[in-house]
């Protein structure tokens, strides 16, 4: 995809129609004079000439999609990636797509066959040597992570319990911190305060394990230095947002809003497009009393999320909710900037 954006292919393509265009201009000339002599062969020259197009167009698509396998292998290479993965993902994407492919021959579709692109990426790794690139702990914990989710409560605990004890395959540390979000959805959170103190032993200093530790901490009910114990995370974190949701919610609970305020507009200039920051935010501003503020952060939230008529009411509630001439200005173009956007997708 970051091929696609260096090499220009939108541009060529568009560059490319425009040419496609002429071409057309002068073949539909050909057949308006053709058409006093024989009308059948007019049409059929128009016909052909679309065909043309199109194929040419098919044509260009997937002479695009090598190129960007070609210099996507390239990437991986500087980025100091395995390489050799490509044609392992490119397999595995087949494999969840199989029945989607179709039989359509290579001559009309847009992208060339998976099979094609392998087999083109793997001759082009014939004389590459191969190198271990050993998984992140990151990985490993986002790999685990999932497990946890996607299974039952039961299946999830059975499945971390049995991968520890085997000790067969995977990272150990990952599977005990699969282990412990598997305890917490089975509530048991004393159990689970035991497998990560274990837990801690192996890991090293990582985000995702003291988002875990927090949510530890709340799970037990051990009120005492969570606070202290977030706002140390997230200095030591600042980017990592699971943190910074927990953080806010604890000092919405403990009713510490101008604290949570603070927190939160940080947050929402660092990351401008996450909805969930600005949801907080206006629980925040709500619970402050301050609702012309909170109107205007969930307006937000909601054409971050897409939903641009939920924002414009929001926007008015925000209008009629305070006097402050500042907040009205900028409500006001929003409110502008909102309507033409809705007004635009009306139209489409």
């Amino acid at each position: 995809e970051i091929a696609h954006v260096t090499q220009h292919h939108l541009a060529r393509m568009v560059a490319g129609q425009k040419l496609d265009t002429l071409a057309a201009m002068a073949a539909i000339a050909a057949a308006i004079l053709a058409a006093r002599s024989n009308p059948d062969a007019s049409q059929a020259a128009i016909a052909g000439m679309q065909a043309g197009a199109i194929q040419r167009q098919l044509n260009f698509t997937r002479t695009h999609e090598q190129e960007a396998d070609r210099l996507g292998l390239d990437t991986l290479q500087k980025a100091g990636l395995d390489p050799h993965a490509m044609p392992a993902f490119l397999k595995r994407l087949q494999n969840a797509t199989r029945l989607l492919e179709g039989n359509a021959p290579t001559y009309l579709r847009t992208h060339p066959i998976t099979s094609e692109r392998v087999a083109d990426i793997a001759g082009r790794l014939q004389h590459t040597p191969y190198r271990l690139v050993a998984d992140s702990l990151s990985f490993h914990l986002v790999r685990a992570k999932l497990h946890a989710a996607q299974k039952t409560p039961q299946e999830a605990l059975a499945y971390f319990t049995g991968a520890l004890g085997s000790r067969k395959h995977g990272n150990q540390t990952a599977q005990r911190y699969g282990l412990v979000l598997a305890l917490l959805r089975n509530n048991q959170p004393a159990r689970a305060a035991q497998e990560f103190a274990a837990l801690q032993k192996q890991a090293t200093k990582n985000p995702m394990i003291a988002t875990l530790a927090g949510q530890l901490k709340r799970a037990n009910k051990n009120d005492k230095g969570t606070i202290g114990f977030y706002r140390v995370a997230t200095q030591n974190f600042p980017q990592h947002r699971a943190l910074a949701y927990d953080y806010a919610e604890m000092l919405l609970q403990a009713r510490r809003l101008e604290d949570a305020l603070k927190l939160l507009g940080e947050q929402v200039i660092s990351h401008p497009s996450d909805p969930r920051l600005f949801e907080l935010q206006a629980r925040a501003y709500s619970a402050a009393g301050k609702h012309q503020e909170g109107h205007r952060a969930l307006a937000y939230n909601y054409a971050l999320r897409g939903n641009l008529h939920g924002a414009i009411e929001q926007l008015e509630l925000a209008k009629r909710a305070g006097s402050d001439y500042y907040q009205l200005s900028i409500i006001e173009s929003d409110l502008k900037q909102f309507r033409e956007i809705a007004a635009a997708h009306a139209k489409r």
